[in-house]
């Protein structure tokens, strides 16, 4: 029997101790990549909360977030943000406006914005959620380095360089502080700042930065975890623009492979190492591979974009 099956045997069906588990061995997959199944068992957790619990307690508040980042991570953009803005809504009611929690919602809310390129939407949101942050717990907490993370963000793509990298730099020193070198919050900022570095031609810089980064996440949450896939296509995109090809095509490989496992064949991140493949295989003149990645990437793209209308 498999950890659900126990599960359901063990408890009966609208059990509030077997949505919680559910809830739990969800977040464990989710943990591990394995994004399809923590959907089902994400639902299954919610509805019992809802039915038992009512639609307006913070455990369902919590099981509706960690459903909307997930629908975040498969790309169901739609139907993350409904879910965000309605978990957002009860901590508010439940909670009161300044609470952490709150401020913990609205900055996965302005991340979704900022994976649909809504940049103007996403900035209120976190200088919101990190006023919110350092009043409750502080200028040092971990939980503000990760807005801060949010924020720099938006701030790069809105062309203000200079202060991005001065908040990448006071979320990397917090993290290290708090969490420790190795912690996954650590790398993800050194990840954030090595693009950075990149795109102001900083490039000395860059490659110490991704492959510390890419050390940290393959030790903490394995060698197969999409956080890793997202490391090695950028060190891809690093490695092409300092001609260095042959580790560019290897590292997009890697990416390419570690996506398609985690999260099928139509998600934004295995369009994005197949449309990095055949740029690379077409500035070498290899023009059928280069054709064939292409395709691939353009069927992705409109799969994509129906399943967005569609939603």
């Amino acid at each position: 029997m498999n950890g659900v099956s126990i599960l359901t045997s063990a408890l009966p069906p609208e059990d509030p101790e077997l949505a919680a588990a559910l809830f739990n061995l969800g977040t464990l997959y989710v943990d591990e990549g394995r994004y399809p199944q923590a959907e089902t068992l994400y639902q299954r957790s919610l509805t019992i909360m809802e039915k038992t619990l009512g639609p307006n307690h913070p455990d369902v508040a919590t099981a509706l977030a960690n459903l909307a980042m997930l629908y975040q991570y498969e790309a169901k953009y739609a139907q993350a943000e409904g879910l965000y803005k309605r978990s957002a809504s009860i901590d508010e009611k439940l909670l009161g406006p300044g609470h952490p929690e709150v401020a913990r919602v609205l900055t996965s809310l302005a991340d979704l914005y900022q994976a649909e390129g809504n940049y103007a939407q996403a900035e209120p949101l976190l200088r919101n959620a990190l006023g919110m942050m350092e009043n409750a717990l502080g200028p040092t907490h971990p939980d503000v380095a990760l807005i801060l993370n949010s924020l720099v963000i938006v701030r790069e793509k809105l062309g203000s360089y200079p202060e991005a990298e001065s908040m990448f730099r006071r979320a990397l020193a917090i993290n290290e502080k708090a969490l420790g070198p190795e912690h996954p919050d650590v790398a993800t900022t050194l990840g954030n700042l090595a693009g950075l570095e990149a795109r102001q031609s900083k490039n000395i810089n860059v490659e110490p930065l991704y492959l510390r980064a890419l050390t940290i996440l393959k030790k903490a949450l394995g060698p197969e975890h999409p956080k890793v896939a997202t490391t090695l296509n950028n060190l891809g995109v690093f490695y092409e623009n300092e001609g260095k090809h042959r580790k560019a095509e290897k590292f997009f490989h890697q990416s390419l492979a570690i996506s398609r496992k985690a999260y099928g064949l139509n998600h934004p991140e295995v369009e994005a190492s197949r449309t990095n493949l055949s740029r690379l295989y077409t500035s070498q003149g290899k023009r059928r591979q280069a054709s064939k990645m292409e395709a691939q990437a353009s069927a992705i793209r409109a799969r994509l974009s129906t399943a967005y209308v569609a939603q």
